[in-house]
């Protein structure tokens, strides 16, 4: 990438324009654009944190009197979750005792786990052999 593009990207960034839009106006995708926000740390400064995606950056439309939206939509609320797993709080851990291998491990909400992982579950022996 150029001095030019990339001073453009930061420029047009900073103003709110979308990955998509830069992409169009530096000849660049919108991918190619995120990417170098995301590994520069670019920020918007036209819009609050409120208006716009967690993950894509998107303009969002907030509606009165309902909770704010954090994402645009379910693609990208899931994809941030998956991406941040780290920041999840989870409150509700349980200690069981693998059916098939007799290890102790924890999960996650679910009170019902019988096996520590799908390789003891699907194993017809001890997990830990292979």
């Amino acid at each position: 990438m150029t001095a030019i593009q990339t001073q453009t990207i930061l420029e047009l960034r900073r103003r709110g324009h979308t990955y998509a839009d830069i992409g169009a106006h530096v000849g660049k995708s919108a991918n190619t654009v995120k990417s170098y926000c995301l590994r520069n740390d670019v920020i918007l400064q036209a819009l609050s944190a409120k208006e716009i995606c967690k993950h894509c950056s998107a303009a969002l439309t907030q509606r009165p009197g309902m909770k704010q939206r954090s994402f645009c939509g379910d693609r990208c609320r899931y994809a941030w979750w998956r991406a941040h797993r780290d920041l999840m709080r989870r409150r509700t851990m349980h200690s069981f005792i693998c059916l098939r291998c007799g290890c102790d491990f924890e999960a996650y909400g679910n009170t019902q786990r019988k096996y520590c992982s799908l390789q003891c579950y699907h194993s017809k022996g001890d997990c830990h052999d292979t």
